[in-house]
């Protein structure tokens, strides 16, 4: 008799599966009276097969006489795979909506069903489909997106943090928490300044938000970095760079204070830029132009760590760029149009067009040899 009951539970849920749209109703109603047990399986074939919203397939479910509730909202039901025709695992696609009927249940939900319905939200968020959800909403609903914390590759771009309208405290928690910086953030920037949350006093520390502010306001970059109210802490070179230009174009006084923050800039860059050879020789111009705005006595340091930069680890050694071959246009027919040349050639010719030969002599650092 056992068998026979499961049996028929079957043909009642593969009837909700198979049936015609106008016996939809019929079938659930039929499954309803006879076996109220099987819902969970009932639910799943809706989300899944039939491609019905969450909010929708209760709905159908209740007014069929299934008695519905949190108890229903399981990774079962979320994740099945036996009614996936390739056998795969299927996951259910919520919209906004069913995301708002599953909160209403959020202290009642199991931690794996909270957890994925975390990570889902905020995959909706992230796609372009998320670029409409309106501020209010999306903090009402702040426990079910901040359950889990994202991965790296989960992380908002940063357009998704603009027109939310929340706290300076609300905004920030959640730049830290689930957006990710690395990308454009220009547009961020801007209405983080419009609505006063980077004030000129407060140090800005996030290098995505230095990044947005030195290629959206470089005047303004440039005065907070000479201000000491930007903190670098091994800047990318794409940053350091630009933060270079920056500084060299701006019309800011370079004073007492303005002279010390541009020295320790030079010296973190000669500390973490070794590397970025590329980066570094574009910086070479800028610097030095800077640097020829100082009194001899103030450039003699800042000559010193800006050499540094252009050097190896080992003392006296010198690192190599891959440069254009100067008759690169004449020699058209040939592979290889670049060649190697060290980089601390090309920064001593910069520096002695910008800074006298006789000044630069004990001032930068020294190396052993320039051959390749």
């Amino acid at each position: 008799m056992k068998r026979a009951t499961w049996r028929s539970a079957r043909q009642h849920v593969k009837a909700v599966r198979t049936c015609d749209t106008e016996r939809l109703e019929q079938s659930l109603a039929e499954a309803a009276a006879a076996f109220p047990g099987c819902a969970e399986r009932v639910l799943a074939v809706l989300i899944h097969v039939r491609a019905f919203s969450l909010a929708d397939a209760l709905d159908c479910m209740k007014a069929a006489g299934f008695r519905v509730g949190h108890a229903l909202l399981t990774l079962e039901v979320f994740l099945s795979s036996s009614h996936a025709h390739d056998g795969r695992q299927s996951e259910a696609r919520l919209t906004l909506a069913d995301f708002e009927l599953a909160f209403t249940f959020w202290d009642r939900l199991e931690d794996a069903v909270k957890a994925w319905l975390s990570v889902s939200f905020v995959r909706v968020w992230q796609s372009p489909a998320g670029a409409g959800l309106p501020g209010p909403l999306l903090f009402r609903l702040k426990e079910l997106w901040q359950h889990t914390p994202p991965t790296a590759k989960q992380r908002l771009p940063p357009a998704r943090a603009c027109g939310l309208g929340r706290s300076k405290e609300e905004t920030f928690d959640l730049l830290d928490s689930h957006v990710d910086l690395n990308g454009d953030t220009t547009a961020l920037v801007g209405e983080l300044l419009s609505r006063g949350f980077l004030p000129p006093d407060e140090t800005l520390g996030r290098h995505g938000l230095i990044g947005g502010l030195v290629w959206t306001r470089p005047e303004l970059a440039a005065e907070r970095l000479l201000a000491g109210t930007i903190a670098l802490d091994k800047p990318q070179p794409t940053i350091a760079r630009a933060l270079a230009a920056a500084i060299a174009d701006s019309s800011s006084e370079l004073t007492d204070r303005a002279v010390k923050h541009f020295g320790r800039f030079v010296d973190l860059l000669s500390e973490s830029l070794p590397q970025s050879t590329n980066a570094a020789l574009a910086m070479a111009g800028p610097l030095l132009a800077v640097a020829a705005r100082l009194k001899e006595e103030e450039r003699r340091p800042i000559l010193g760590a800006l050499s540094g930069i252009y050097l190896g680890p080992a003392p006296g050694e010198t690192r190599v760029a891959e440069v254009v071959h100067p008759r690169a246009e004449a020699l058209a027919w040939f592979t290889n149009r670049t060649v190697l040349q060290p980089s601390y050639e090309i920064f001593l010719d910069t520096a002695i067009r910008a800074i006298s030969l006789r000044e630069l002599v004990g001032a930068v650092r020294p190396v052993e040899s320039l051959r390749v």
